[in-house]
């Protein structure tokens, strides 16, 4: 690894749009994660998603998302593969 690395950041959400949906709060959150890395040289990868959170924000419940991934593989299995590719989802915060 590079003497120096980087893991950042950010999410962003709603609080009052678009409301209740299915009779729970619900918000809609973009986030982004980056990450600066390499063996030889560094690397950046970045995923950015937006979706909508069913359930209290900091709670339980069911989110709907889109992703964008850009970078190198993101458990980092093979080094030297880089990748471009859109993602669908469905997750539960439990």
């Amino acid at each position: 690894m590079t003497r120096w690395n980087t893991l950042s950041g950010l999410v962003a959400h709603t609080s009052a749009w678009p409301g209740r949906v299915f009779g729970k709060p619900a918000s809609l959150y973009l986030a982004d994660h980056f990450t600066l890395a390499g063996l030889s040289s560094l690397q950046g990868t970045n995923i950015l998603e937006f979706g909508l959170k069913m359930g209290d924000w900091e709670g339980y419940g069911v989110k709907v998302y889109c992703n964008y991934h850009s970078g190198l593989e993101v458990f980092h299995q093979y080094i030297d593969v880089r990748r471009n590719d859109w993602g669908l989802g469905i997750a539960l915060d439990l």
